[in-house]
């Protein structure tokens, strides 16, 4: 789709913006003096799987600014499910089409209630203040422990990945990766590889951590309470120009970082914590 000639000339248009808390944010974002539009296409891997889709809008939602108005760009040639197109509502301001980005000023000048803005933004409170608590621990503890790959020792509390209630399909699924969950605790073990970006490796930890405690209507994030989670990792994640972001999109989702070689270790790690 040829977007850039359809946006007004007073907007500024960034291509796959790169915000410090989403792992994986909209494909476009317009910003004027009246506000931000934030522009998301559907993917490849999304059109199958629309939890993937709802996944990164969910993660903006939570990090951009609450009058951030998100919007699904339709293209002919890329029909959305019918997933999508139910539930979509609740996530996205609009449903639009190429032509319709033409009337962008239009669009940023709808303002919401100031209720909705108000619950946004108090919903925004919440997540960081944990987001900052975690992360401030994840830094003490990668201060004080050399990360090494380590033989971990698979007991009994493995034997059943983790699962979550999928809102979409009402059914309970289980996660392909290695999350379990014992005890109202959850424990993710993962060895990071020098072929992928650590980023990508995490987003399915991040993803389930949106799944299984985050949820949006009318573009309202919401969520009850934040489980124990331990995310074990054989090295440090960075990220090339933002080496810290992995580490702090943990922290947003709630994951406490070790580097352990049983679930003792990683029960010790979160022990302290209340859920």
């Amino acid at each position: 789709m040829n977007i850039a000639k359809e946006i007004p000339n007073n907007f500024i248009t960034v291509e796959n913006p790169d915000h410090p808390f989403t792992y994986d944010g909209p494909d476009r974002l317009l910003s004027s003096k009246d506000g931000l539009i934030a522009i998301f296409e559907i993917r490849e891997n999304e059109k199958n799987n629309s939890n993937k889709l709802f996944s990164r809008v969910t993660n903006s939602i939570i990090a951009y600014p609450s009058f951030t108005k998100m919007i699904l760009l339709l293209d002919s040639k890329n029909e959305p499910s019918n997933s999508i197109l139910k539930f979509g509502k609740y996530y996205f301001k609009e449903f639009l089409e190429l032509k319709d980005l033409k009337k962008s000023n239009l669009l940023i000048q709808d303002k919401e209630s100031d209720y909705k803005l108000k619950n946004i933004k108090h919903i925004q409170k919440r997540i960081f203040s944990m987001q900052s608590k975690v992360q401030d621990d994840n830094v003490k503890y990668i201060e004080k422990n050399n990360f090494e790959i380590k033989n971990f020792s698979m007991d009994n509390s493995f034997k059943e990945k983790a699962k979550y209630f999928d809102r979409l399909s009402h059914r309970s699924v289980t996660t392909r990766a290695n999350i379990y969950e014992f005890q109202e605790q959850y424990f993710a073990i993962k060895k990071l590889s020098k072929s992928t970006s650590d980023l990508k490796e995490l987003k399915p930890y991040y993803e389930f951590a949106i799944n299984s405690e985050f949820d949006i209507d009318n573009g309202v994030p919401h969520f009850n309470y934040i489980k124990k989670k331990v995310l074990n990792l054989s090295e440090i994640p960075i990220s090339r120009f933002d080496p810290f972001k992995p580490i702090r999109v943990a922290s947003l989702f709630g994951w406490y970082i070790s580097n352990s070689d049983s679930r003792y270790q990683l029960e010790e790690r979160i022990s302290k914590f209340k859920k």
